[in-house]
């Protein structure tokens, strides 16, 4: 065979793979995503992330993610942090052979998330805020992120109807709740993308903000750092009920509500 005919040989075969390569990433592209979700999540937040499905529909750019949690760190007893069961997003198209991939849009209707102080006095959404610091502080090798890998551009994120739930550990009665003001970013990652773990950490940290916000309005703060013993207390003082009987309105009036 001539050297020529080798090369286009070669050639030919080179075309075939990448052409097979990239007919099975579209083909399994809602387990690529849900996967990566799963890992650069738990990788950004120190906790277990789990999404129940994804559906990316690549000729109309439409996608949805059902059922994504984010999981409380350990010490913590109620069962996630963070739920989210409605998130839609819109793809541009064209940019998912290029770099960075474009999302157009990314829309997460009533997050739901728990903000649990536990019976050392340390509430879970600073545990995830410190694990993010670490985290973006870490080489791209350390966040296990693969060389080559591609960047995300989200253009436009908006999250709306948020509502914190507030666990005392110390306290009884049913958790208080807080609504979340409507957060919009846009741009995120800036024009040339970042790794899928520094999108994480960018979308977090607002929504991580604000919900510390949203439990201080109902006067957690003041049992924060406070050993739960201290924090009964201080309920049974300030309400003069009975020692170790507490009722849920004294909560109440204890927390200002």
């Amino acid at each position: 065979m001539k050297t020529g005919s080798k090369v286009i040989t070669v050639l030919a075969v080179i075309v075939v793979i990448a052409l097979v390569a990239f007919f099975f990433v579209l083909a399994n592209i809602d387990a690529i995503v849900e996967a990566a979700i799963e890992k650069y999540g738990s990788n950004a937040t120190g906790t277990e992330v789990k999404v129940s499905k994804v559906k990316i529909k690549l000729k109309s750019g439409e996608g949805s993610i059902s059922g994504l949690s984010i999981g409380n760190p350990s010490g913590f007893s109620t069962p996630a942090a963070f739920s989210m069961d409605n998130i839609t997003v819109a793809i541009d198209i064209g940019s998912i052979t290029k770099d960075p991939v474009v999302i157009d849009l990314v829309s997460v209707s009533a997050p739901r998330i728990t903000y649990e102080v536990n019976e050392s006095g340390m509430a879970n959404i600073d545990v995830i805020r410190k694990n993010l610091q670490a985290y973006q502080k870490q080489s791209p090798t350390e966040k296990g992120e693969a060389e080559g890998e591609k960047n995300l551009l989200i253009r436009d994120l908006v999250i709306e109807e948020g509502e914190v739930a507030v666990h005392i550990a110390a306290l009884p009665g049913e958790p208080l709740s807080a609504k979340v003001p409507r957060i919009r970013l846009t741009n995120v990652g800036g024009e040339g993308g970042a790794s899928p773990g520094e999108i994480a950490g960018q979308v977090l940290r607002p929504l991580l903000t604000q919900a510390a916000k949203a439990a201080a309005r109902s006067g957690v703060g003041q049992y924060l750092g406070k050993e739960a013993e201290a924090v009964k207390g201080m309920l049974e003082e300030k309400t003069q009920e009975k020692p170790g009987v507490p009722t849920a309105e004294g909560v109440k009036k204890l927390l200002g509500q």
